[in-house]
């Protein structure tokens, strides 16, 4: 109670002093802009403006929280949908796997965006779309996969193996070139030939295939 009082005594004496100023003196304020003019006590005015600059206050504080809600829905919003597109990719390999090849393509493709290794998703998204006879899309996939770095030697295995799924041993022999970038290349390259008839080329990589330990034990 008495620490009550004692915060009451000086706001009471500058209420009265406010008073006292107000009936001795009110002032006088005059605004005008081009037509109109306003006229007003100067403790009319300051009160006004008070008022003014609490109500500016509480509305940049509205905008600050509304700003701060959007940012965090927005926020929600892109993780949920990065989330769904890593689900995506689950659901995808488990389609590929399960030979369902119009999901797995589909899938996979929604979520190389956000896979740590996109280019697993467009090789075998093309791989999915080739099995079931779609090469138009499996190419365009591949086509995908090649803007990614480092992806020349994988795409150009793939682009073969979609090739010669098709029946196109021909293209998948010009897509290999001399099947030297990695053993994957240089299997497929042989068979690929041997279903050309090019005997004089697989007998030439006959070797580098012993040496990469490709051949069965009864074709040595």
């Amino acid at each position: 109670m008495r620490r009550m009082l004692l915060w009451s005594l000086p706001a009471l004496a500058v209420v009265a002093a406010l008073a006292w100023l107000v009936r001795t003196d009110a002032g006088y304020v005059l605004l005008q802009y081009r037509h109109t003019r306003i006229e007003t006590t100067l403790w009319f005015g300051l009160l006004l403006l008070v008022l003014a600059l609490l109500v500016l206050s509480l509305l940049a504080r509205s905008v600050r929280l509304v700003l701060r809600l959007a940012r965090r829905l927005r926020g929600g919003s892109l993780a949920a949908v990065g989330r769904s597109r890593r689900d995506a990719t689950a659901k995808g390999l488990r389609a590929y796997f399960e030979g369902d090849w119009e999901r797995a393509a589909r899938l996979l493709a929604r979520g190389a965006g956000h896979s740590p290794y996109p280019l697993a998703n467009h090789l075998l998204a093309a791989r999915a779309a080739a099995a079931r006879g779609d090469t138009v899309l499996a190419e365009g996939f591949l086509a995908l996969a090649a803007e990614l770095p480092d992806a020349a030697a994988a795409v150009s295995v793939e682009r073969a193996r979609v090739k010669a799924q098709s029946g196109n041993h021909a293209a998948a022999v010009s897509a290999l070139g001399d099947g030297s970038a990695s053993a994957a290349a240089l299997e497929l390259l042989l068979q690929s030939l041997a279903r050309t008839g090019e005997w004089e080329r697989v007998a030439v990589l006959l070797p580098d295939a012993r040496r990469e330990r490709l051949l069965r034990s009864e074709e040595h």
